[in-house]
């Protein structure tokens, strides 16, 4: 929906937006609750009321295809940003940290992790989950140091200079060492202007009050 948003405004020249379809196709007289069926006809008959596009193609594409294993990028990307990933955690990333407790060294390793290193997740073919880790362990120690998320970003950060990146973790009563295959150093996610009109900034404005 946000790159359906995208192209509403880009079609009408900015004169449009969701919130145009969203008023046409649920909008209505004010009155008590009631169901309105509609079909995929009828939705890409109303989205062609609000911009003309080939929208039937659009939602087909993206409802009935198998696509890549990549995240579906093409709102962000058409609102003016690309993703990138940089070495130095976002003001936002931050502060979610010191709110919840917990860390997240996801877009390196593949683990988000508890206050304590208790493994809260583990992202599917990133290295810690090649190398069998798995969430409700607990990593108690990184390259034979006490953990601590310093600790662990440290050894993340020298990994690209052939630091090693050993991981005593503990599961249940046991504990087991896990060596993670990791090169790449520290990544954090991060949107950057792409050279396109940043629409997503228009997008993500809190609607006037009327």
């Amino acid at each position: 929906w946000l790159e359906a948003d995208t192209i509403i405004r880009k079609q009408t020249q900015g004169r449009k937006s969701l919130d145009d379809f969203l008023r046409a196709f649920h909008g209505g007289p004010n009155g008590p609750p009631e169901v309105k069926p509609y079909t995929f006809e009828s939705l890409t008959e109303s989205m062609n009321g609000i911009a003309a596009y080939d929208w039937k193609k659009f939602f087909d594409e993206r409802l009935n295809r198998t696509g890549t294993d990549k995240a579906p990028l093409g709102g962000i990307e058409a609102g003016g940003y690309r993703l990138a990933y940089t070495e130095r955690m976002t003001d936002e990333q931050k502060s979610v940290e010191a709110i919840t407790g917990g860390a997240s060294v996801a877009y390196s390793i593949g683990l988000r992790l508890g206050g304590s290193g208790e493994v809260v997740d583990v992202l599917a073919r990133k290295a810690a989950a090649t190398a069998g880790m798995g969430p409700g362990m607990k990593i108690v120690a990184v390259n034979g140091t006490q953990y601590s998320i310093d600790v662990l970003r440290g050894a993340i950060k020298a990994a690209p200079a052939g630091g090693p990146l050993e991981l005593l973790v503990q599961n249940g009563k046991r504990f087991v060492t896990f060596k993670l295959d990791y090169k790449d150093g520290e990544r954090y996610p991060s949107l950057q202007p792409n050279g396109q009109p940043t629409l997503l900034d228009q997008i993500l404005k809190p609607l006037a009050r009327q």
